[in-house]
């Protein structure tokens, strides 16, 4: 089956270096504490959390699967690019090899910014994905991206 590929673009109110930092670098340890709700932890497995790393993403009880392992292929600081490649999690199952997923941010020119995000499921042979299946990573992207943006207005002081 061919690659299933979703680009999506979202308008922050923070600079892009901010989001970037926040999410990317500080993610770890960040998006557990302000997103307790979709994110449980973020644990380095191996590696340092730089290229190479291969990382846990877990999520609360009653989320619709346990975790995400994924490695880091990408954590480009200066064109505010990182790229990653996920290839484990209960969410995979017969239908999923793995998610290849590309952040760009983007200066938006009015002291903002606008992450660009590419998804790409390479399926497994036979799998069918429905709109229902597409919309749930999207809505949880749009959610985790929306919840950073608000902490970093409300703490200027964070990732200045």
């Amino acid at each position: 089956m061919d690659v299933i590929t979703a680009n999506h673009e979202l308008k922050a109110k923070v600079s892009p270096k901010r989001m970037f930092e926040a999410i990317v670098i500080h993610g770890p340890k960040l998006l557990p504490k302000i997103a307790p709700r979709a994110i449980k932890s973020i644990d380095i497995l191996q590696g340092h959390g730089g290229v190479g790393s291969i990382r846990q993403i877990n999520f609360p009880n009653g989320a619709p699967f346990p975790y995400i392992r994924e490695k880091v292929d990408v954590v480009d600081t200066e064109n505010l690019v990182f790229k990653a490649r996920a290839f484990e999690s209960r969410m995979f199952a017969d239908k999923i090899e793995a998610i290849h997923s590309t952040q760009k941010y983007e200066d938006s020119g009015d002291g903002g910014c606008i992450v660009k995000l590419t998804v790409e499921i390479h399926p497994k042979d036979g799998a069918e994905f429905n709109e229902e299946d597409r919309k749930v990573g999207k809505a949880f992207g749009r959610e985790i991206f929306s919840i950073v943006e608000e902490y970093l207005i409300a703490h200027p002081d964070v990732c200045p």
